[in-house]
């Protein structure tokens, strides 16, 4: 998974841009997570980070300039038992090191084990034995994490995780979705966790795993199962690669489902859990990738998936797969500013027009989701125009 310097904001995730890259070993179990430092393309073992049949491993959003927290999914298990335990690791970065791991923290830090509190360790397993995310959609489980794996839940099959990546949700950075093929997509929420200087405090190390979406239970003809891969993308969804034989892409929105889920409505409508892209021409998409913004797009407008086959394995490929909604971003604020009808010349509508005469000009309305129609005397900021540069200040406590 690529992380970005300050993943979450300012001094928030890794130092330096980086790449972690899982190691599928599958039967022994011996895979490390690798680390890429993105401004030389230097790879590194990440050894304190344990080793397994790794699927993704993902940050999580800690609120510490002074500590990261890293989610791990392993791939292995079987539909029918549990096999593996949701991992976290919580580490220390140490900003003038010189060593790349160090530095952003992966390396001397701490695993942790997701445990559920009711003592229950089959996952998410419905048969021959029950499990504890049987009961369907909008099952709560609450848990805990712990440095002990002894007694953690053993999650049967379980494949990707992400981030919540949506900056407009109370959930960004510390609710991940993690997919369980044959099972659910399950929502990790870590918003109860409180971290000290790299590490979990003590007494506040709960985590809630709510069912998404349990697989082939939406009002559909054509049922969604078997989830793999998945992002998180910033405009709020989730896509996710569904392996059976065909690997078609589907979209959840999470916020909608867990909105019916409160009021008891537990099965998913057509425009909760819909089908995007059917991929027949391959055995399994694998691997999905949201690339709008590195193209200059709004989110959810062009992904890159790939798509496998068994047999020839040339048929293997990479695929853009691209929105028919796709939207530029410079489109954005011409979309957002013919919202306003009183705005009604072209004149009005330039991103330096200040139709409202408050000081703020439209594009710097924009930026701050101010109305360009309706004077904000009290704006946090200041703009001063001069000659050959421009001024912004802000002042704290103005409402």
């Amino acid at each position: 998974d690529r992380a970005v310097a300050d993943t979450f904001g300012s001094g928030l995730g890794f130092i330096d841009p980086l790449y972690m890259l899982a190691e599928e070993v599958m039967g022994t179990r011996s895979g490390h997570i690798w680390v890429m430092d993105l401004s030389n393309r230097t790879l590194y073992e990440a050894v304190d980070l344990g080793q397994g049949s790794w699927e993704n491993a993902v940050p999580i959003n800690t609120g510490r300039t002074d500590t990261i927290a890293i989610m791990l999914s392993e791939d292995a298990g079987r539909s029918d038992t549990g096999v593996n335990p949701l991992q976290l690791y919580v580490g220390s970065k140490v900003p003038g090191s010189s060593d790349f791991l160090e530095r952003n923290g992966l390396a001397g830090g701490t695993i942790y084990y997701w445990h559920a509190d009711s003592g229950l360790t089959n996952g998410t397993v419905t048969s021959p034995s029950p499990g504890i995310f049987s009961s369907g959609n909008g099952t709560v489980v609450p848990g805990n994490w712990s440095t002990t794996a002894a007694g953690a839940v053993l999650f049967s099959k379980s494949e990707d995780l992400h981030p919540n990546m949506d900056r407009d949700s109370k959930g960004y950075g510390i609710e991940v979705a993690l997919a369980s093929e044959n099972q659910a997509v399950f929502l990790v929420d870590c918003s109860d966790l409180a971290f000290t200087a790299g590490d979990l405090a003590g007494g506040a190390r709960n985590s809630d795993i709510t069912v998404l979406y349990a697989e082939s239970t939406q009002a559909a003809t054509n049922p969604f199962g078997d989830m793999d891969n998945l992002t998180w993308s910033a405009d709020g969804l989730i896509y996710v690669n569904e392996d059976d034989q065909e690997g078609d892409i589907w979209v959840i929105d999470p916020a909608s489902l867990l909105s019916d889920y409160a009021t008891s409505d537990f099965t998913p409508s057509a425009a909760q859990v819909y089908e995007i892209l059917d991929a027949d021409f391959v055995k399994e998409s694998s691997g999905i990738i949201d690339v709008s913004a590195d193209l200059d797009f709004a989110p959810g407008s062009i992904f890159l998936t790939s798509g496998q086959q068994s047999s020839p394995r040339s048929a293997n490929q990479i695929a853009m797969c691209v929105s028919p909604t796709a939207t530029r971003l410079e489109d954005v604020f011409d979309n957002w500013i013919l919202g306003f009808p009183a705005l009604n010349t072209p004149a009005k509508r330039l991103p330096t027009a200040d139709p409202d005469d408050d000081g703020l000009d439209n594009q710097t309305e924009f930026a701050l989701a101010l109305p360009p129609d309706v004077s904000n005397p009290g704006s946090p900021l200041t703009v001063i125009r001069g000659t050959s540069h421009t001024e912004v200040s802000f002042t704290p406590g103005q409402s």
